[in-house]
């Protein structure tokens, strides 16, 4: 059976992990405990996450002549993925990732050589983003590439799926252009626009989905937590092959669902991004 194809475009890094106890207090100076250190990127990990799930994932991104962009790169291809990445003389972006006891996490990004990917890059991989069955998008690259992109997808009929993060305001006409955007509570809020078709995810409360102004809420799966970072990025990952794979949009978010419910009782994000076998 033909996998499905999906490319992501996203931020391409190292991330540091670190455990503590509490978060700062200003002034605070706080030990940690652990300390872990993994390539990622909210892009790089919807990538990974695809690919684990049974995609054949391509990923576009800017990173810097260095050994952080050669690690990315590097990793890519031992998970199977197709690495497309415009190489320019700007480090590679960096993210520090604090998590405390309870399992929640503070996020420090140094975006670097991912502010770079361009259009002409993006527009010169046409042949490759054609072939895509679906075009997962995120506001971690520069709105020129989403843009580009964009233009490509109309042009062959492909759906696109915006993770609207960071929060980035934008119109309702903007929004509407994508088949479907997946903010978090936080981000759903920025907006400010409740658009055709989206889903919104709740965190512990599970997730809302609204399609042609059918609301639909679906609790979340118990599980122990141990670390959200990335348990978003598995979400759209997973969100992405499942409407690839031709399933209703209810059915792709309960598959999302448990692959996030999968990736949060992990620690770090590329340990706790599941393959198929482990959420079936």
């Amino acid at each position: 059976m033909r996998r499905p194809v999906i490319t992501v475009l996203g931020l391409c890094g190292r991330s540091v992990f670190m455990k503590v106890d509490h978060f700062h207090h200003p002034g605070e100076t706080v030990h940690a405990s652990s300390i872990y250190i993994e390539p990622g990127g909210k892009g790089y990990n919807q990538a990974v996450a695809a690919a684990r799930l049974g995609a054949e994932v391509h990923f576009f991104a800017s990173c810097g002549d260095d050994e952080d962009g050669k690690a990315c790169i590097d990793f890519l291809i031992s998970e199977g993925i197709h690495p497309h990445i415009q190489v320019v003389g700007i480090p590679t972006a960096f993210a520090s990732i604090l998590t405390d006891k309870d399992g929640s996490n503070q996020v420090t990004v140094y975006r670097g050589s991912a502010d770079e990917l361009s259009a002409a890059f993006l527009e010169a991989y046409e042949n490759i983003i054609a072939e895509s069955d679906i075009v997962l998008l995120n506001f971690e690259v520069p709105d020129e590439a989403i843009d580009a992109t964009c233009r490509i997808t109309r042009k062959y009929g492909i759906k696109t799926i915006l993770n609207p993060a960071p929060a980035h305001k934008c119109s309702e006409e903007y929004l509407n252009q994508f088949y479907c955007i997946t903010p978090n509570q936080s981000e759903a809020e920025a907006l400010g626009y409740e658009t055709k078709r989206e889903v919104i995810t709740l965190g512990g409360d599970g997730a809302l989905l609204i399609e042609d102004g059918v609301r639909t809420h679906l609790t979340a799966l118990q599980t122990p937590v141990k670390d959200t970072t990335g348990a978003g990025d598995c979400f759209n990952g997973a969100l992405a092959v499942a409407i690839a794979e031709k399933e209703p949009l209810l059915k792709a978010v309960q598959f999302a669902q448990k692959a996030a419910a999968w990736s949060v009782a992990h620690d770090y994000v590329m340990p706790s991004l599941p393959y198929r076998n482990q959420i079936e």
